[in-house]
């Protein structure tokens, strides 16, 4: 593990692991990772960036799984296997694209977007998360601000003790 974020308010928080140099994946696969003491690995969707995989996860009280990443220590080994999940990676030269997500599930689209907007393709991208400050977690892997039209990130917030409700558009800048 080379990096962990913080809790956020939604107790969610973003894991950066290393890969082997033997291992190839892209954005779309599964890892499945093995606490300690448990029969049954925990797969979750992972983001490839550059030469790393980001983990969205959400801590959970009695989650054995999410309990043990949140508390792992810079160089700490994670012991997992990767998945091809060949029907969740992107389309080559999409016309254009539509990502719908919420909370974690954000986690693939983390290294789909930055790909899109290198090469120059249109998307749309939609995401509810608990509370404003929940997608600050993730802004350093979405590069959104004014600009162009055709692709555009929209975010949507409930804020459960008051029933409001906000919705953000942002327009992508390629540049």
């Amino acid at each position: 593990m080379i990096e962990r974020t913080a809790l956020n308010l939604d107790q969610t928080f973003l894991l950066k692991l290393r890969l082997d140099h033997n291992q190839t994946c892209q954005s779309g696969d599964i890892i499945h990772i093995k606490a300690p003491k448990t029969d049954k690995p925990r797969a979750y969707s992972i983001a490839r960036i550059e030469d790393d995989i980001v983990l969205s996860i959400k801590k959970h009280d009695h989650g054995i799984c999410s309990s043990y990443l949140s508390d792992l220590q810079i160089d700490d080994t994670v012991h997992a296997y990767i998945e091809e999940n060949a029907h969740f990676h992107l389309p080559l030269n999409p016309e254009s694209i539509i990502f719908i997500s919420n909370g974690t599930g954000i986690a693939p689209f983390l290294g789909m977007i930055p790909n899109l907007i290198d090469n120059g393709q249109q998307f749309q991208f939609f995401w509810g998360g608990r509370f404003k400050e929940s997608v600050e977690l993730y802004q350093p892997y979405l590069p959104f601000t004014a600009g162009d039209p055709s692709s555009s990130v929209h975010l949507t917030y409930c804020v459960h003790h008051n029933k409001n409700m906000y919705n953000t558009r942002f327009g992508i800048n390629a540049n």
